[in-house]
C-alpha cells in the first residue's frame, strides 16, 4: 500500500530542494534558516469515495522561513525564497496566495515567514 508520506511529501520536499533552502517533509523541531517546511493544512485530507477506491485532495502548507537579522534584508531574502519556491514546485498542484510575511519564533530562534497553501490528489492503491 502506498502512503501520503512516500507519493506526496517526500517527492514535493525532494522538489524543493532545488530552492537551496533546508527542506522539511514534516515539522522540524529545530530550523535551519533558509527553510521550506511541509505542513498540513485545514482541511487536510478532503475525501472523494468512489467505488472501492480512496481519493483525497491533500491540503499542504509550504512555510518558507528566512533568518530575522534586519527587517528589510529579511524580507528581501524571504521574497527571493517565495519566488524560488513557486518554480520548484512539481505540475500537478493547485497554488493559492503567499500570506502576509510574520515573525515566528523556533526554540531560541527568531524567523521572517510565510505560508504557501498548495493542495494535490492521492488515490491510495
Amino acid at each position: 500500500m502506498t502512503t501520503i508520506a512516500e507519493n506526496v511529501r517526500q517527492p514535493l520536499a525532494d522538489a524543493l530542494v532545488s530552492v537551496g533552502a533546508s527542506v522539511y517533509a514534516v515539522a522540524p523541531e529545530a530550523l535551519i534558516a533558509p527553510a521550506c517546511a511541509i505542513m498540513p493544512g485545514s482541511p487536510y485530507l478532503d475525501p472523494n469515495l468512489i467505488s472501492s477506491t480512496v481519493q483525497c485532495k491533500i491540503n499542504l502548507i509550504i512555510t518558507a522561513a528566512v533568518a530575522y537579522n534586519n527587517n528589510s534584508g529579511a524580507l528581501n531574502n524571504l521574497e527571493e525564497l517565495m519566488i524560488d519556491i513557486l518554480g520548484a514546485l512539481p505540475s500537478g498542484y493547485e497554488v493559492g496566495a503567499w500570506s502576509q510575511p510574520g515573525l515566528t519564533t523556533v526554540g531560541t530562534g527568531n524567523f521572517l515567514t510565510a505560508d504557501l497553501p498548495v493542495a494535490t490528489y492521492y488515490t491510495q492503491t
